[in-house]
């Protein structure tokens, strides 16, 4: 049986070797296999005959196509100019075909042939293949205009366009008379229209019953749509006008109504048109402003917490705040998110609007149903209800901010329902890389603020970078525990300051270190340290009244702040912007130690007293 097994394999090998010349480059390709697999007749079957593989040849009329790989899917010119390296979360790579209006000679480089125009029918149908369009041409008035009359504008779909639409629009598609207007009408307009001169937002009529008009949408990196069809194939000349060919077909914009009707009508969307309702938005919907929105379904708002859908029933201010985050200013096709966008809604608040390898998101909500056209905007169906920072509560944001650490801890220790129901506070949440710092032994209390002011339905939510440790011991009782301040603290009990340095009112405190007063001279020590008034003067020199902290100050600029004593002290840093220094010379050692009275700064030279020479201590001066 083995034997047999391989002689089979090894009989299948030698067949696909002997007979691959009949096969060309894309029987192997894995994205032609894919698109096989989908039942697609890719656009490549156009343009397959003047191929030239990824390296173009030295001959002339050469031009570039973007291909993304897995699904042979094309961008043409105006687009390969600016490379996005990835598609919808896919590699692209860069292949060379004739360009327009030109052929390969069997023999040669490049693409010297000038192939001859002929009119829009016979371009579609022999040159192009769009052999659907042209069926429906088929003893039409509109045939005959296209043959012989011009100039025009074609939109033509791929074959596969016309798959999967209603009957209605089937039905539509076919004249009940040689001279009657059909849907194939709205896909052509008067004029020479090129893919250059298409404008954001521009509307032209067409042939259609009334010159209904067909819209044109631009978007970066040279993706063009018409009422959300993509140009896949843009500028194929003919004799009388330019083909466009689109990824599917194309109908009136308001075939369906304005924003407000597809909304109201729809079933699927009673709990998002009640919100609309609630945030007297339904107006606005119907009037000539154009605007995207991302529609949750039913099923969608039945996955909110309880205490969102109660929020919305009973709070106007938080309905208007979901409804106006769904809405967008403009069109915004699903055809546009070949890269990410951040698109602005009515609420205060930004989505991020992109395709993935499985489809469209915005945000974390995946498009269901994408490109529901209305007279003045579109729709795309989502999956999840989008929530504003502004309804949510505290927790919930800071799960979206790289706090999950400080919210799990909130957690284990009983604190959700205080921190939700707290209404109108300042939360200062640590990130989850300042307890990673937290844990290496960082609990000095000189955190920044790394993303402040978030809103939340019940109060101000801020990021900071480090843990902050509540203070649990006052001034005197921090000069006890640290050993090289321990003649600072004699000095504090000799000058009667005890008091002040275990009361309540605030003060900052920068203390010189044991070695500190070591390197005193012996006139400094006679004049400051012999006497309480002495040492009082001189202690009163290094405090300060208030809170002075180091890491809220410029790294730039020096702050002058007057001491208890009067005499100033200048703060700065040095250029390594960590090194601070008090008064140029003495230079801090260990900044801002948090007290429940204040601030203590340890520094490493005692600071000269320039008014003692007006007092009667002592005749010698420093």
């Amino acid at each position: 049986m083995d034997c047999i097994i391989n002689f089979l394999s090894w009989s299948l090998v030698l067949s696909l070797v002997t007979s691959r010349k009949n096969y060309n480059y894309h029987t192997y390709s894995p994205y032609y296999q894919y698109s096989k697999l989908r039942n697609i007749r890719s656009i490549r079957q156009i343009t397959d005959d003047a191929m030239m593989g990824d390296q173009p040849d030295s001959g002339p009329n050469i031009c570039k196509i973007k291909e993304v790989y897995g699904t042979g899917e094309r961008f043409y010119q105006g687009f390969t100019d600016k490379r996005p390296k990835r598609i919808c979360d896919r590699p692209t790579f860069i292949r060379y075909t004739c360009c327009t209006g030109y052929s390969r000679e069997k023999t040669g480089k490049g693409c010297p042939i000038t192939k001859p125009l002929t009119n829009i029918v016979e371009t579609a149908g022999d040159k192009l293949f769009l052999s659907k369009f042209v069926a429906l041409l088929t003893n039409t008035e509109l045939e005959e205009s296209l043959k012989f009359d011009g100039a025009f504008t074609a939109f033509v779909p791929v074959d596969e366009g016309f798959l999967n639409i209603s009957y209605d629009d089937r039905e539509r598609l076919h004249p009940w008379t040689f001279n009657a207007p059909s849907l194939v009408h709205y896909h052509v307009v008067k004029g020479r229209h090129s893919y250059s001169k298409f404008r954001k937002n521009q509307e032209i009529p067409t042939l259609y019953y009334g010159a209904k008009d067909v819209r044109i949408n631009k978007y970066a990196y040279g993706v063009v749509t018409v009422n959300c069809a993509r140009i896949i194939m843009p500028d194929q000349p003919a004799s009388n006008g330019i083909i466009h060919v689109i990824d599917r077909m194309i109908k009136p914009l308001d075939s369906i109504g304005d924003l407000a009707e597809i909304l109201l009508k729809q079933d699927r969307f009673s709990k998002f048109s009640q919100l609309l309702y609630k945030a007297n938005l339904v107006k606005m919907l119907q009037g000539d402003r154009h605007f995207t929105i991302f529609a949750p379904n039913d099923a969608a708002f039945d996955r909110l917490p309880k205490i969102i859908k109660e929020k919305i029933l009973t709070e106007r201010k938080v309905a208007e705040a979901i409804a106006k985050y769904h809405i967008v200013k403009g069109v915004h096709c699903s055809a546009s998110t070949i890269m990410t966008w951040g698109l602005n809604t009515l609420h205060s608040g930004s989505l991020t609007f992109r395709c993935k390898f499985n489809g469209n998101y915005v945000n974390e909500a995946k498009l269901l149903t994408e490109d529901i056209m209305a007279g003045n905007g579109v729709v795309h169906v989502i999956d999840k209800v989008l929530l504003p920072d502004s309804v949510k509560n505290m927790l919930e944001i800071a799960e979206t901010y790289e706090t999950k650490t400080f919210v799990e801890l909130a957690r284990n220790a009983g604190l959700t329902d205080k921190i939700q129901t707290k209404k109108d506070v300042s939360l200062f949440i640590p990130n989850d890389d300042a307890f990673k710092e937290s844990f290496q032994g960082l609990t000095i209390d000189d955190a920044h603020l790394v993303i402040p002011d978030i809103e939340s339905s019940n109060g101000v939510l801020h990021v900071i970078d480090k843990v902050l440790v509540p203070p649990g011991l006052n001034m005197m009782e921090l000069l006890n525990v640290d050993e090289e301040l321990s003649m600072f603290k004699d000095y504090v009990k000799k000058a009667g300051l005890t008091e002040k340095f275990t009361g309540g009112e605030q003060i900052t405190v920068f203390a010189p270190s044991n070695k500190a007063f070591k390197k005193m001279s012996d006139y400094q020590k006679k004049f400051f340290l012999e006497s309480e008034s002495g040492i009082k003067m001189l202690l009163e020199r290094h405090m300060v009244n208030g809170v002075v902290v180091s890491i809220g100050m410029s790294k730039d600029a020096i702050f002058t702040i007057p001491s208890i004593q009067s005499d100033s002290l200048n703060l700065t840093f040095d250029s390594d912007e960590t090194t601070l220094r008090i008064n140029k010379l003495s230079k801090g050692v260990t900044l801002d130690m948090l007290a429940t009275n204040g601030i203590l700064i340890k520094i490493d030279r005692v600071l000269v007293c320039e008014s003692c020479k007006q007092v009667d201590i002592k005749k010698e001066l420093l």
